[in-house]
């Protein structure tokens, strides 16, 4: 009686005992398969290889799950888990610091334009903030420039203040500006006034830091 075979694998080593007679085109068959599986291995991704992809995949039928994640410092193009972005995100948000009170001026106002803060390196980013008040009755004529740039000293104007006219005689009348300051950029502030209406003016500098 002839023997039976259940199966032959092409990738694992079977043994095939007694006598066994295969047909010119059953040999050839036999080759084609496994030529057929060279090629199929070629073509497949397989889950326990490395292997290069290459072209456009579409994935569909849940979410994809990856392997390798990110790690704080590697700039590699391994993909972020969710807990990572959040994680990042949240501690790399910016901040002010405190308040710091940088200059108070009570002197009469120059009248030739003159720094009230001279030039100076913001070693982070900075808010710079400026207030003028009059604290008498007498009519105004001042104005407060801030310069902030990558020069030393800076040219660009990006803040203004002033006390101008003879009406602004109320007490605590003032005007303010706000200036944003790069780190590595220099700041600086200039007040300038007409003779005879640059007495009793308070000028006020507050910094705060951004980091």
């Amino acid at each position: 009686m002839a023997s039976s075979i259940s199966a032959l694998a092409l990738s694992r080593t079977d043994v095939v005992s007694g006598q066994k007679v295969f047909a010119a085109n059953e040999v050839t068959r036999i080759d084609r398969l496994n030529a057929w599986a060279t090629e199929v291995a070629d073509e497949v991704m397989d889950l326990a290889t490395s292997q290069t992809v290459a072209g456009v995949k579409d994935f569909t039928g849940g979410d994809l799950a990856l392997v390798k994640t990110q790690t704080a410092g590697n700039n590699s193009t391994k993909a972020a888990s969710t807990a990572f972005v959040k994680a990042a995100v949240d501690a790399g948000g910016k901040a002010f610091g405190s308040w710091e009170t940088t200059v108070t001026k009570t002197a009469a106002v120059p009248t030739s334009e003159t720094d009230e803060i001279a030039s100076t390196l913001a070693a982070t980013d900075l808010v710079i903030h400026g207030c003028c008040y009059n604290t008498g009755t007498s009519s105004m004529r001042c104005n407060f420039k801030g310069y902030t740039d990558a020069g030393n000293p800076p040219t660009t104007i990006r803040g203004r203040m002033s006390l101008w006219g003879d009406g602004q005689t109320i007490a605590g009348a003032g005007s303010s500006f706000t200036m944003f300051v790069k780190k590595g950029d220099y700041y600086k502030v200039t007040a300038r006034g007409q003779s005879g209406y640059v007495n009793d003016v308070d000028r006020t500098y507050d910094r705060i830091a951004v980091s």
